[in-house]
């Protein structure tokens, strides 16, 4: 594991993740970033210890859930963080 100041992120990310984001997941030869696509990988890696409800329904909440947080709570986070309309940011 390595641990990262993300206002000054090592040539190491950028070398691994194009984005410059954490987490990133180093498996072997694989590379893999992105919180949900991390998830994914793992989940079919490791089928037989399931991240994920064997339910169609419950599978699907949790879908909804993590679209929720990468496409609306992380703009907002972000926003707030480094203080784009920080206000409005906490509203949405």
């Amino acid at each position: 594991m390595i641990e990262v100041d993300l206002k000054n992120k090592p040539k190491e990310l950028l070398e691994l993740n194009p984005y410059a984001k954490v987490p990133v997941l180093v498996d072997g030869d694989a590379v893999v970033y992105e919180s949900a696509i991390i998830n994914e990988y793992l989940e079919e890696k490791f089928s037989q210890t399931s991240l994920m409800s064997k339910e169609l329904v419950q599978r699907a909440q949790a879908r909804i859930w993590i679209d929720f947080c990468n496409t609306r709570l992380q703009a907002a986070g972000s926003k707030v963080a480094h203080g784009e309309d920080p206000e409005m940011a906490r509203e949405q």
